[in-house]
């Protein structure tokens, strides 16, 4: 879930096993874009309150993510904005994933 974003703008969520900090638009990358790389999750709508909801698929192979024990990922959501560049990223998380 990402919230406080701006009511319908578009947005793209993205993940990936490495953090960054580097400049992206009006705000901040937070996952690491070089190798092994992000994943991007379907561009979608955020609700005219301005959050979004997404899903995770945790299950089908080949998606070229390895979401196993022991690993940590980093998922931020980016969307559209007024800012100069229209671009923006939400704070980001990071999620261990466990036995």
């Amino acid at each position: 879930i990402a919230t406080d974003l701006p009511a319908g703008t578009f947005c793209i969520p993205v993940y990936g096993p490495a953090p960054t900090d580097i400049v992206l638009g009006d705000g901040r990358l937070c996952g690491s874009p070089f190798t092994p790389g992000l994943t991007r999750g379907p561009v979608a709508a955020a609700t005219i309150e301005g959050t979004l909801r997404t899903r995770f698929d945790f299950v089908t192979p080949g998606l070229g993510v390895s979401f196993v024990a022991g690993t940590t990922w980093y998922h931020q959501v980016l969307f559209r904005d007024s800012g100069p560049s229209g671009l923006n990223g939400t704070d980001s998380v990071s999620i261990r994933f466990v036995d």
